[in-house]
Order: C-alpha cells, then sequence, then structure tokens
C-alpha cells in the first residue's frame, strides 16, 4: 500500500516521457527517477533517454556518504568505547 506511491514517484510504472509536464518539472529533481531511466537504457537497446543526469546522482549519492565518513571520523573513539 504505501509503496504504490514510490513506484509511480521513480519511474517504475510510468514512463517519464509519458508524464505530463508538470510531473516531469517536478520528478526530474528525484535521483531514482535517473537511476530507473538507467536500467531501462541498459536493457532495452531502443530506449534513449534524454533526461538522465549523471552528476546529480552522483551528488545524491556522494554527499550523504561524505558526510557519514566526517560523522564516522569525528566519533569513531566514542563508537569503539561502547
Amino acid at each position: 500500500m504505501l509503496t504504490a506511491p514510490l513506484m509511480l514517484v521513480s519511474g517504475v510504472l510510468v514512463l517519464f516521457e509519458d508524464m505530463p509536464q508538470v510531473g516531469r518539472d517536478i520528478l526530474w529533481f528525484n535521483p531514482l527517477m535517473h537511476l530507473t531511466g538507467m536500467m531501462r537504457e541498459g536493457f532495452y537497446s531502443t530506449y534513449s533517454p534524454t533526461y538522465l543526469s549523471v552528476p546529480l546522482v552522483l551528488a545524491f549519492a556522494l554527499l550523504p556518504m561524505a558526510s557519514g565518513l566526517v560523522l564516522l571520523r569525528r566519533h569513531a573513539r566514542d563508537l569503539l568505547a561502547r
């Protein structure tokens, strides 16, 4: 029940190109939409999306990872002492 909206927002059920322009303008900032497009592009040879942005996906992946590593480095002694 809760995963149905997530499937719509991530572009699993509906192609990005088939969405209304308002939906495309909002969902372009969703990195899951880009990952779904990349998976489709790798699986279907005739599908060539023009909306993909690898830097957006990398930014959404690397920023939380970098902040987590900084926090881990800062609090490593406290975590090991427990």
